[in-house]
């Protein structure tokens, strides 16, 4: 088994070992009174004690390490004294054998070098990059060793007994801090757990803010819909109010007066013998057509009056110019004054209740982001809990 499968190997027990801590964790008895807030000064304790054994395995890790540096800087020593002139093997086999041994040594100071900018790791990290480097070393020197190991046996077998050595040792540290790398993990999940559940806490305190917010908006904006219900009201009941519609009543009853007296001009201006005697004329052909398709619907978009140069008798003209000067008259006062504060009344409150549609609405939406988050964190309190108990 190589140096990285001893190392993995090494860390997944420790991680079965912490899931099976926690799995008989769930079997046991945690108080059930005990608070979030005390669960999370346990973990901030907890956090403390295993920084201070974090900063020992580091230690114990990078001083092995450090041994191991001055080991292999030993090698190299050994290995770049090594001569082969009074080998009687052929000159070529020689080469080839200094070659790859070169090689080699190159490969074990790279190896050197890749540990030294491992630096400050936590202890899993440490490891993950030193495994990583030697790893690395493996894949690289095994050829280069391998073809070295044709005239070389003692120096090189040696070189290879340290590396073995470090590896053990390191799986050696890793075994007996077993429980803190348990430990470890479940101080990495709680914390990750507690960070989730004071972030949707703050979360549902802005919501409640939100949602409280938003219900005095449209308690305000109901309260403005019934003032102004009660507005409109009041000046429907007013003394003016009814006057406004007597007045309008009169005016209704002359306007229907002067439209069957606008019929009685459009007889007289006999339009079928107007659209004879225009009949070559496309534009006057078809204005006199309109006027008799629909007579008051053409006199009004007629801005011009252009009907007027088509009538030659006089009495009609005035009788019609009269009528036209009595509508736009009568349609000046057509909309009364309380008529005109209803309409802006009614206006405003159309946007008021459109508003607070609107706001409800949102508020809905809030209440339900409330009901899913609290949900949620005490989903997360009770996973809290329970990961608790293995500390």
């Amino acid at each position: 088994m190589g140096f990285l499968d001893k190392i993995k190997k090494a860390l997944e027990e420790a991680q079965e070992a912490q899931a099976s801590r926690s799995k008989t964790s769930t079997g046991n008895q945690l108080d059930i009174n005990i608070t979030i807030e005390q669960i999370s000064d346990k973990l901030n304790a907890e956090i403390k004690e295993n920084l201070e054994k974090s900063e020992k395995i580091r230690k114990e890790i990078e001083n092995r390490v450090n041994e191991f540096k001055n080991e292999i800087d030993s090698s190299i020593e050994i290995l770049e004294k090594i001569d082969l002139s009074k080998k009687k093997e052929h000159e070529r086999i020689k080469t080839i054998t200094l070659e790859n041994l070169h090689l080699y040594m190159s490969q074990l100071n790279r190896l050197i070098v890749s540990l030294e900018k491992i630096g400050n790791q936590k202890p899993q990290d440490y490891l993950i990059k030193l495994f990583s480097a030697i790893n690395g070393f493996n894949k690289s020197s095994r050829m280069a060793f391998e073809k070295a190991t044709i005239l070389i046996g003692k120096e090189l077998a040696e070189t290879k007994l340290k590396i073995k050595r470090f590896a053990d040792d390191i799986n050696n540290i890793v075994k007996n801090n077993r429980f803190f790398f348990e430990k470890e993990k479940s101080i990495n999940n709680l914390s990750k757990l507690f960070k989730e559940f004071k972030e949707n806490k703050n979360y549902l305190l802005e919501l409640n803010n939100s949602i409280k917010n938003m219900n005095i908006e449209i308690n305000d904006l109901k309260e403005e819909c019934v003032n102004l219900n009660k507005k409109i009201s009041n000046i429907k009941e007013s003394e003016k109010y009814k006057k406004d519609m007597a007045e309008k009543q009169k005016i209704e009853k002359k306007a229907e007066d002067l439209n069957k007296n606008l019929l009685s001009i459009k007889e007289k201006m006999n339009l079928k013998n107007l659209a004879r005697q225009y009949h070559s004329d496309k534009d006057k052909l078809q204005l006199i057509q309109s006027y008799s398709s629909n007579f008051k619907s053409s006199l009004d978009s007629d801005k011009e009056l252009e009907i007027l140069e088509l009538i030659t008798d006089d009495e009609i003209k005035d009788s019609l110019k009269g009528l036209i000067k009595e509508i736009e008259d009568l349609n000046k006062n057509k909309t009364t004054k309380s008529e005109q504060e209803i309409t802006s009344l009614e206006e405003n409150l159309k946007k008021i209740q459109e508003k607070t549609s609107l706001s409800e609405n949102s508020l809905i939406d809030e209440e339900k982001k409330k009901e899913k988050l609290e949900i949620k964190n005490k989903d997360i309190e009770k996973e809290i809990k329970s990961l608790a108990s293995s500390l």
